[in-house]
């Protein structure tokens, strides 16, 4: 049982302590917004239109995770742009990493038993870096 003491500062739902404290006790904390994709995945200039439309939608880029079934770009407020089928073989993918300003290996892209689990995941912060989006 926690005191007084360590639940202080836990009233603010924006805390990191409440956050902290929820994660502790079993609580789940979801993503705030998730903007899906549902056109083809094989027109990919339509995919890089899509992207380049919903992106001001979301702040600082900072990651994309690939598996087996689906791309993800996540944000620094854990908001994310899914894209469904979107995944290894799709020439697509390509497009979407080259866009992104992500450095990667066309052979080892393609490849999801590169890795143990399925998934890749690249950081992004080369061209998406902090403050960008404040620029006059």
């Amino acid at each position: 049982m926690e005191t007084s003491r360590q639940l202080r500062g836990l009233n603010r739902p924006n805390s990191r302590n409440w956050r902290n404290w929820r994660l502790h006790q079993g609580g789940v904390i979801n993503f705030f917004a998730m903007i899906v994709y549902s056109g083809s995945i094989e027109d990919s200039s339509e995919l890089i239109q899509f992207f380049r439309r919903e992106v001001g939608k979301l702040k600082a880029l900072r990651k994309l995770v690939v598996n087996i079934e689906k791309t993800v770009i996540w944000d620094v407020n854990k908001d994310g742009m899914e894209f469904p089928g979107l995944t290894y073989g799709c020439p697509s993918l390509n497009e979407l990493l080259r866009e992104l300003g992500i450095v990667f290996n066309v052979q080892t892209l393609h490849n999801p038993k590169a890795t143990p689990s399925g998934i890749k995941e690249f950081d992004i912060s080369a061209k998406w870096t902090w403050g960008h989006d404040r620029v006059m």
